[in-house]
């Protein structure tokens, strides 16, 4: 009779183990065709990219986020049959799902998503949204191009600039290469300047530009030390180092992320190595002038470096645009969309040369310019102290006056005054 019992009792669980199951594959087939029809999974990665109406461009969840969702979903569906183990039958059917893909993740950075449509970078075309299109990057104002008039935008700038035109343009133009991601101009951009001078309220217009979901907020270090962190760069149209101490210790990072080379991460609970292709330029915010400490051997980070410098400080401490809820406020948040339409229409051309010659086409900031090469690069400060050309061919010499002291390198460089000069300046000597 035990037996007998016994029997039975397993079968029912087998046929009731067998329902569950068929319960769990329709869910997730009707899930899939309504609720989450667009979504794409990143198992190598251990993300989900979910396509929400409302903004018109994808968002990013981690496995755990999306579970969130996926419950609340579930519940609204299943009511009082709900639970943990249900959850997890639907996840599985999930993951084996179409929506599941190899490789990584690459958004579409040729399109920005408004709430009122989807714009084509390349050929300033609006169309509908889109979920066929894989972009994540998105704007919280509405797009209108019939918007041009711009008065706060235009004073601001001019107060940002100290009424120089030549850095005006100079700054609209670096505006332009982050919202139109112009990474194969291979520069990092270096904002500094005293306090109240309007670098914050910068750095927040940039981010309402390029939007929230594009822009992450790092630092030299974390990059630096966190392999994780690495990893949360991908698809990003900004990196934002805000408060930075000005001196940057690894310029291997630097160059690699503004050189477009691949970068090794890790995915945390993953095991492996991953690689993160660059989307973004990096935005370094400082208060002081920015140095390599002595690490920039080949001046790479100099090469790249396009510096602004802030120096009218304001009176007034409300802020020009900020951001609560999702939501823009202040008198530049009102002129979001002629902004927007005064950056991306300024002519690539120009753009280009007024970036990548800087050093001719803003004049005014030559004064700027020469003293941040010198903090910068170690021994081009310790050649122009140390060295006088006492050889008009070879322009080589010293103004040390004992010369059995001096000796030369295979480099040619005067090694023993340039140990001591570091030693007085309280750098780190680059070897020669």
């Amino acid at each position: 009779m035990n037996k007998s019992t016994s029997s039975d009792d397993h079968e029912q669980e087998i046929v009731d183990g067998d329902k569950k199951l068929k319960k769990a594959n329709v869910i997730a087939f009707n899930l899939l065709e309504k609720d989450f029809k667009y979504i794409k999974i990143f198992i190598a990665h251990k993300v989900v990219y979910y396509y929400v109406d409302s903004l018109g461009h994808y968002k990013k969840l981690f496995y755990d986020e999306f579970k969130v969702i996926l419950t609340k979903v579930l519940r609204f569906y299943t009511k009082d049959l709900f639970s943990s183990n249900l959850l997890e039958r639907v996840w599985k059917k999930i993951l084996v799902a179409d929506q599941c893909l190899v490789g990584s993740p690459e958004a579409n950075s040729g399109y920005a998503a408004f709430p009122n449509g989807l714009l084509d970078l390349k050929i300033f075309e609006f169309i509908e949204h889109n979920p066929e299109i894989f972009t994540t990057h998105g704007n919280s104002f509405d797009y209108d191009p019939n918007v041009t008039d711009t008065p706060h935008f235009n004073l601001f700038l001019e107060i940002l600039s100290c009424g120089h035109k030549d850095r005006e343009m100079y700054l609209r133009s670096l505006i332009n290469c982050v919202v139109m991601s112009r990474i194969y101009l291979q520069i990092v951009i270096y904002i500094f300047g005293p306090g109240a001078t309007g670098k914050s309220q910068l750095t927040s217009l940039l981010r309402v530009l390029v939007g929230d979901s594009s822009t992450i907020s790092t630092t030299l270090n974390a990059l630096s030390s966190d392999q994780f962190e690495a990893n949360n760069l991908k698809n990003m149209k900004m990196v934002l180092v805000n408060d930075s101490p000005g001196i940057i210790k690894d310029s291997s990072l630097v160059k690699a992320y503004s050189g477009n080379d691949e970068l090794r991460g890790r995915v945390i609970y993953n095991q492996g190595i991953t690689s993160i292709v660059p989307t973004g330029i990096i935005v370094i915010v400082g208060n002081e002038p920015i140095t390599t400490d002595g690490a920039d051997s080949g001046n790479a980070v100099g090469h790249r470096l396009r510096i602004y410098e802030t120096e009218k400080i304001s009176e007034s401490r409300i802020p020009l645009i900020y951001t609560k809820d999702g939501v823009s406020g202040g008198v530049l948040a009102e002129e979001l969309p002629g902004i927007f339409n005064s950056i991306v229409n300024m002519d690539g051309k120009q753009v280009e040369e007024c970036v990548m010659y800087y050093e001719n086409k803003v004049p005014s900031f030559q004064n700027t310019l020469h003293a941040v090469n010198k903090r910068i690069n170690s021994v081009y400060e310790w050649s122009s102290e140390e060295l006088e050309p006492l050889d008009k061919r070879t322009r080589l010499g010293c103004y040390a006056t004992d010369k059995k002291d001096l000796k030369l390198t295979v480099g040619g460089f005067l090694f023993p005054t340039y140990v001591e000069w570091c030693k007085r300046k309280n750098l780190k000597r680059r070897i020669l």
